[in-house]
């Protein structure tokens, strides 16, 4: 190209281009946060549309996002209540309508206030997601503004169903086992309502009689209660004899000789108490308080407890046959876990439970102590780590695991807690297959056949009758006022046990472990 006289380059003819355009206004820049218009379009277009709704006490917010990201209408207010729903329902439908294209609900699981328009957008779609609200909070927090609202929040939702919400499918259950899995968590309240009521029992015990409570590791033990009735009273508090200790002991222990050693025992803790700042009188009145409480919670357990067996026969669940399981167990398993075919391993149901490993590794830094995480249901967790101290003396299997774990160097409470996922395992791969349990070859003992081998697991599996597993259940007493149980051992009685902090070697899976069959030897056995 050359250069004119003057040195300057000759300007070239100007061609229409798109940055000649003017610059589209802020209408036509589509931002995201601006809903696209309703009319205007040639054509539908032809993908999903996605419904955020943030859920309240009093109403609900839906925005609308289609599959590109884009917002096709913001946050409508709904009541929380049947009409607001039905409206919420026509609106969208009618939206869908409109841009020809299916509609899939996403809400956050807030609590108990998102329940009802679950269960009503479940009885018109199967498009319905119910998120945790840890999977959220990481999308509210990578916003760059603070700026939080409900109608933001259902914007937020229906952009996080848009991308991720296939990854997070729910498991849509039918009424009975929704009604099943609301029974056994109606029983979990009320033994942790037991359990906090114990505790105060106790405290209120060490200050009016220290040392009492060493006679008793439950206090809410049927010896310790009836000894508590006859000495806890207003007018005469601790003012027994050895002879009225010994008659109240006498239904709890058969030996003469150990009954009155032990009255004698509890009557010297009544004679050295010393003064508590006129605490006696508010004490005593709660102590009989607690005692009535702790009986109704007795009953009423027992009472949920005979509702979850009634429903568990009319289910004829194969979960029994497990060595180590029993119906209350095999009941929260059921609930808890739902449509055993949406985890692909047995990694993920570990993960459900909170019993996966939570690793720590940076650079070189390896942490030597793995904890669980406890991101999962915490009374699937519960329920199996109860059932594991049980699994371990009936189920071969649990047992062989747990004694190469302990000889390994494993704490008892982190082998237990090993067992305990192994036993969700073969919880999970019963409902996976809906075939029975039965052991592999080699923990059979010789010449037993299959045909023996069920009928002893069948044997095992009546026995426990749900009691060794779960903390409210009533155990024998020994001839020293102590419960006979899971429970026994345990530094604070009444509550339940917390699963290990550490998880070992139990991610490692031995090969033939935990395997789970038909009844019949001609058919495929499955994995546990």
């Amino acid at each position: 190209m050359s250069l004119g006289a003057s040195g300057v380059i000759p300007s070239l003819p100007k061609k229409e281009t798109e940055m000649d355009q003017p610059p589209p206004s802020r209408n036509d820049r589509r931002p995201d946060r601006t809903p696209l218009p309703l009319e205007g379009f040639a054509k539908p277009p032809p993908f999903e549309l996605f419904v955020g709704i943030d859920v309240s006490q009093e109403w609900v917010d839906a925005a609308v996002v289609d599959a590109r990201g884009n917002l096709i209408r913001t946050a409508q207010r709904y009541d929380n209540r049947g009409p607001g729903f039905q409206k919420l329902w026509d609106e969208t439908q009618a939206l869908g309508a409109k841009f020809s294209a299916p509609m899939a609900y996403a809400m956050e699981a807030s609590g108990s206030y998102h329940h009802n328009l679950l269960v009503f957008l479940l009885g018109k779609t199967d498009q319905v997601w119910s998120f945790n609200p840890l999977l959220l909070r990481k999308e509210r927090v990578g916003q760059i503004r603070k700026t939080k609202t409900d109608a933001l929040d259902a914007q937020m939702i229906a952009e996080f169903a848009r991308k991720d919400g296939r990854q997070h499918p729910f498991s849509t259950i039918d009424p009975d086992q929704m009604r099943l899995r609301e029974l056994c968590r109606v029983r979990f309240r009320l033994v942790r309502k037991a359990s906090k009521t114990k505790q105060q029992l106790r405290r209120d015990l060490d200050i009016l009689c220290p040392g009492l409570g060493a006679e008793f590791k439950d206090p809410a033990s049927p010896s310790a209660v009836a000894v508590l009735k006859k000495a806890v009273q207003v007018t005469n508090l601790f003012e027994t004899t050895v002879a009225e200790v010994e008659e109240t002991l006498g239904p709890f222990y058969h030996d003469p000789g150990r009954r009155h050693v032990k009255a004698v025992a509890i009557q010297k803790h009544f004679e050295e108490r010393l003064g508590n700042g006129g605490l006696e009188e508010p004490l005593t009145w709660e102590v009989r308080f607690l005692l009535h409480q702790l009986e109704l919670f007795d009953e009423q357990v027992r009472q949920v407890e005979g509702r979850i067996a009634r429903e568990m026969e009319k289910r004829k669940s194969l979960l029994t046959t497990v060595p180590g399981v029993g119906p209350v167990t095999a009941a929260i398993v059921e609930g808890e876990l739902g449509d055993p075919h949406r985890f692909p391993d047995e990694r993920a149901v570990r993960a459900f439970a909170g019993l996966d490993p939570s690793v720590r590794q940076s650079g070189k830094f390896e942490g030597d102590r793995m904890r669980i995480s406890k991101r999962g249901s915490p009374r699937l967790r519960d329920a199996v780590y109860n059932a594991a101290l049980p699994a371990i003396r009936v189920n071969p299997a649990c047992q062989e695991f747990y004694d190469r774990l302990r000889a390994g160097g494993k704490h008892h409470k982190a082998a237990l807690t090993a067992v305990a996922g192994k036993l969700l395992v073969q919880c999970w791969a019963v409902l996976r297959d809906g075939k029975s349990f039965e052991l592999p070859e080699k923990y059979r003992a010789p010449g037993v056949t299959e045909k023996d081998e069920g009928a002893s697991t069948k044997s095992t599996a009546s026995l426990e009758k749900g009691k060794v597993l779960d903390p409210s259940s009533k155990f024998p007493e020994d001839q020293d006022g102590h419960s006979r149980g899971p429970d026994s051992g345990r530094k604070a009685p009444g509550r339940s046990p917390k699963p290990s902090t550490t998880h070992g070697p139990a991610r490692k899976k031995r090969p033939g472990s935990g395997e789970v069959s038909s009844s019949g030897s001609s058919k495929k056995s499955a994995t546990a």
